[in-house]
């Protein structure tokens, strides 16, 4: 079913904070990583819950691939305020997050190249004009549909949640939220030569 716009008027929705410009945000260099260099990104799963089904995105990229809507996780705003502004720039919708989903270990051949910080976000109002309309599509689904849509790591039968207890704790809401600490990466240890064996010399 392609993407129709909610007529009914939502009042403003967000937590805390919360700002929808019109300007998206682009670049890495005020992405937060953590103590091990790996670069951490949050997103949300936009949930109609009347007629439940979700809201996917086209890549940037790729007209024919659909994705959930998610970026990179800046040092100036909580994990939460990430994703709903993730969500509001690729998306064009507002809400608010009613759960954590999990956290999702992007891999590669080299190894984990992210952490996706995944949230669920109930959907308060569909808005016509958002900062990245013209670069993507958005289109409903039904969860069946959603789930052919998905590729790793988010696929279930390929699905690997990459759980907070085993590198960092995960906070709620309420409390401090995470923020890593500088990365230094570890000194190269010099290898030692080894000493050359003595033989005797004849006299």
């Amino acid at each position: 079913m392609l993407f129709k716009k909610n007529k009914k008027k939502i009042p403003e929705a967000g937590e805390p904070g919360m700002v929808y410009s019109m300007t998206p945000r682009h670049g890495h260099s005020h992405d937060v990583y953590d103590e091990n260099n790996i670069r951490q990104v949050a997103g949300c799963l936009p949930i109609d819950p009347i007629n439940k089904r979700f809201l996917l995105v086209t890549t940037s990229s790729n007209p024919n691939v659909w994705v959930i809507p998610k970026g990179g996780w800046e040092q100036d705003e909580t994990q939460q305020q990430a994703a709903m502004r993730e969500t509001w720039e690729e998306a064009g919708v507002k809400g608010k997050i009613t759960r954590h989903i999990g956290v999702f270990a992007e891999k590669t051949k080299a190894g984990v190249k992210a952490h996706h910080w995944i949230y669920e976000l109930e959907i308060q109002e569909v808005c016509k004009k958002f900062p990245e309309q013209k670069k993507r599509e958005r289109r409903w689904f039904t969860y069946d549909e959603a789930m052919l849509q998905q590729r790793p790591p988010y696929y279930p039968s390929q699905q690997q949640p990459y759980y907070p207890s085993q590198q960092q704790p995960y906070y709620p809401p309420q409390q401090p939220q995470y923020r890593p600490q500088a990365y230094y990466p570890p000194p190269q240890q010099q290898q030692q030569r080894p000493h050359p064996q003595m033989h005797p010399q004849p006299y």
